[in-house]
C-alpha cells in the first residue's frame, strides 16, 4: 500500500512538472528562468553594494540569514540555487518516468 501511494505521489509530481515544462507553460517558464539567471550577477552586485551603503538593509539581511530555514546560507548563496535546480529537473522527470512506466522524455 505504501509503495502504491508513493507511485501515485510521483505521478502527481511528474504531471505537475510536465505541465510546467511542456505546452504553453514551457515558453513562459523558459523566459522567466532565463531572465532570472541572466540577472543574477546584477542582483548579487546590488546586494553587496546595498549592504555597504545601508546599515538597515545589512541588519535585515543578517537577521534573515540567521533564520534556521536558511540553513546557515547567505543570501548570495541562495540566489544561485534556483539555476542549479533548473538543470536538475529534466533528470528528475526522466527518473520519475522511468520508474512509473510513463513513456515521456524531456530530451
Amino acid at each position: 500500500m505504501a509503495l502504491y501511494k508513493l507511485c501515485i505521489s510521483f505521478s502527481i509530481v511528474f504531471f505537475a512538472f510536465l505541465v510546467q515544462f511542456s505546452g504553453p507553460g514551457e515558453e513562459k517558464l523558459k523566459h522567466a528562468a532565463a531572465t532570472f539567471c541572466s540577472n543574477q550577477p546584477f542582483a548579487l552586485e546590488m546586494i553587496k553594494s546595498r549592504q555597504k551603503k545601508d546599515s538597515r538593509f545589512q541588519t535585515f539581511v543578517q537577521d534573515a540569514e540567521s533564520n534556521p530555514l536558511c540553513r546557515r546560507l547567505q543570501l548570495k548563496d541562495i540566489i544561485p540555487t534556483q539555476m542549479q535546480r533548473l538543470t536538475k529537473y529534466p533528470l528528475l522527470l526522466d527518473n520519475i518516468a522511468k520508474y512509473t512506466g510513463t513513456a515521456f522524455s524531456l530530451k
